[in-house]
């Protein structure tokens, strides 16, 4: 789910504010899973794929692997039009992004 030792590179970095970075991770991927449902609504793949691939970005940038794994499967689905294979991974994202969050503060 996570990678620890990318983990380790970044608690060498930040120190006591790894769990403020964590902190804002969430908030941000909260925002930006409206941005993701507000997409979907508007039917604007365009803003879904730019979206989800920030999302990825974001989680690949601390070591949550899957649940970038969960946003590039929407960013693919974006690619290809496919809105309706996008709606039904959202849950799985939040969902993933819950397990995540528990993760890094197991780890922490």
């Amino acid at each position: 789910m996570i990678d620890t030792s990318q983990l380790e590179e970044l608690r060498m970095i930040m120190g006591a504010e790894l769990p403020d970075l964590f902190r804002s991770f969430e908030r941000d991927n909260q925002r930006r899973f409206v941005e993701l449902e507000s997409a979907l609504e508007r039917a604007d793949s365009e803003v879904l794929r730019r979206t989800a691939h920030t999302m990825k970005g974001g989680a690949l940038g601390v070591g949550a692997s899957e649940l970038a794994a969960q946003f590039k499967a929407v960013e693919d689905c974006a690619k290809r039009g496919d809105l309706a294979a996008a709606a039904q991974l959202l849950p799985l994202a939040r969902q993933s992004l819950l397990d995540t969050m528990a993760a890094f503060e197991a780890w922490l």
